[in-house]
């Protein structure tokens, strides 16, 4: 199994955390559930962490049957859907957004 996961490093300006996260579950989330290729989308948000590690807002976690069913997602129209709805909300988030891809075993 494969695991892409986008990683925000950073913070959401406390004015908008709510309605960053709200876009996030209602919009975001629904589209990357129809990534091709997708057997599932998950958001993790952070709720602690270690007090001397890096701050990070949300996690984005795909998870693929195999490399060529992720690779098939990053080709495909359909993401340009998500990156329009990241578009709204990116403003609000200070920070960097590191992509890492796993395997599992």
């Amino acid at each position: 199994m494969i695991i892409r996961q986008a990683i925000f490093v950073g913070t959401v300006d406390p004015s908008y955390r709510k309605a960053f996260d709200v876009h996030v579950a209602t919009r975001v989330l629904p589209l990357l559930r129809t990534l091709p290729g997708l057997t599932e989308a998950k958001v993790l948000k952070t709720l602690e962490a270690d007090a001397q590690g890096p701050e990070v807002y949300q996690i984005y976690q795909l998870q693929f049957p195999n490399i060529a069913a992720m690779q098939m997602m990053l080709a495909s129209e359909r993401r340009q859907d998500v990156h329009k709805a990241m578009a709204k909300i990116l403003p609000w988030f200070e920070g960097m957004i590191l992509h890492n891809v796993f395997e599992t075993f």
